[in-house]
């Protein structure tokens, strides 16, 4: 069995926070409670050794990946950074800290290097959930009224991650019937350009069959469409509750959580779309103070649709906030149990010592290793880096500098060019 090496973390801010809360006098619980629960999330990762699945058929999805085992049998997904698309990485890792303190319904996602027959390679670590399907396929009017609610309450959560790759597929359903939510790679992919409607469809495209842009719609917008056509009914209390989570979210809380997305967006999207760390942020919290007013709008748009008299989004139910505080605690006690029965990583040995062995005559794994990983480039980016903060005397210079290092490490290996970093911190508010 290998041990895991931590690799690229976008958590360091709120280990950080974490540590420095009592200075900073008492925060909201729903704020400490889940910034305890990444800390624990990222020690139990630490903490997990993993061995390669015997078993690598069927994973499915356009990157390379490795299932994976841990010493309970747990399985995990390894999934190779897309080096085209490597903004996805963060996304997901963003979208999974976020579902922490909204709802819990997106799978744990860590950044992670790993260490694949003597080679470091970046890519995103999960362990899989138990689903028994999807609900691809499935007509919205076949789901229980429950899962008719789930799927308005998650409709909330991709609005405000603003990923609209959210078709049945994406939508698994675990055996007690309750809905999660997966693959958020295209996390705030349109920068807060795209509408919140039952006809928004970006990534359909004309010259795509109409069974295939069917297949990859929305499905929330299956939902509302079948609602429009009296095809079923809807509970707008599942939209209230579903708002009124993020409205018990503090701002700054939100920051933390996007900002190492939102910083690494700003370096890798080009224009149109191109913006500054700080703009992504206040589009976000902009989203977030607009919520209920937004889906106040899409409910009353759709009851003119369906030509029935408007339907109100009623007030936050009372006792959300004491519902969402134990929610935390009981994921921050199953978090520490499960870390402490884990023997932590020994100290003696040196970081990513032990690796994970992949056999060579496995055509399928052997692409995995044609990543390549050099920290060379980097290196010298970070000279770079240097030189521009200190000869511009930028404030990063004197007090964030270590900290602006490592937001740069996170994003990857050998894709740093000069000009970029210039452009960063020349341009970008840095």
């Amino acid at each position: 069995m290998a041990r895991m090496r931590p690799g690229v973390r976008l958590q360091l801010a709120i280990v950080l926070a974490l540590l420095t809360a009592g200075a900073a006098g008492a925060a909201d619980e729903l704020s400490v409670l889940t910034r305890r629960a990444l800390v624990l999330r990222q020690e139990l990762l630490d903490r997990t050794r993993f061995s390669v699945a015997r078993e690598q058929q069927g994973l499915g999805g356009k990157n390379e990946k490795l299932l994976l085992e841990d010493g309970s049998g747990g399985r995990w997904l390894f999934k190779v950074i897309d080096a085209h698309r490597p903004l996805s990485l963060y996304g997901e890792v963003a979208a999974s800290a976020l579902s922490v303190a909204a709802d819990g319904r997106v799978p744990p996602v860590h950044s992670i290097t790993l260490r694949i027959n003597g080679q470091a390679v970046l890519g995103s670590i999960q362990r899989l959930s138990p689903i028994t399907s999807t609900l691809e396929g499935v007509p919205p009017e076949k789901l229980s009224g429950s899962q008719l609610e789930q799927v308005l309450e998650l409709q909330v959560f991709d609005w405000m991650a603003g990923d609209h790759d959210t078709k049945g597929q994406n939508k698994g359903v675990l055996p007690d019937g309750q809905l999660v939510n997966f693959d958020k790679t295209q996390f705030w992919r349109f920068g807060g350009t795209d509408r919140l409607d039952w006809l928004y469809h970006p990534n359909a495209r004309p010259g795509n069959r109409a069974e295939f842009n069917d297949q990859i719609e929305p499905y929330a917008n299956k939902v509302w469409k079948a609602w429009i056509a009296g095809k079923l009914e809807l509970e707008p209390a599942a939209i209230s509750r579903a708002v009124g989570r993020w409205e018990l979210l503090e701002d700054e809380l939100l920051r933390e959580l996007a900002q190492g997305f939102a910083w690494v967006r700003s370096v890798l999207m080009p224009s149109p779309m191109h913006l500054s760390a700080g703009e992504l942020l206040e589009r976000l919290l902009a989203r977030k103070r607009a919520l209920r007013a937004e889906f106040a709008a899409l409910l009353a748009r759709a009851s003119q649709a369906r030509g029935v008299p408007r339907v109100s989004l009623a007030p936050a139910e009372p006792g959300l906030r004491d519902r969402q505080v134990q929610r935390l605690r009981r994921l921050v006690a199953r978090l520490q149990a499960e870390a402490e029965a884990l023997a932590p990583p020994p100290a003696s040995r040196a970081m990513g010592e032990e690796e994970l062995s992949v056999p060579m005559d496995d055509e399928a794994r052997l692409r995995v290793l044609k990543f390549k990983s050099s920290d060379e480039p980097i290196e010298r980016a970070l000279a770079d880096l240097r030189a521009l903060l200190e000869a511009r005397r930028h404030p990063m210079a004197r007090a964030g500098v270590a900290e602006y290092i490592e937001r740069l490490r996170r994003f990857g290996r050998g894709q740093v060019r000069r000009e970029e970093l210039e452009h960063v911190v020349h341009g970008r508010g840095y």
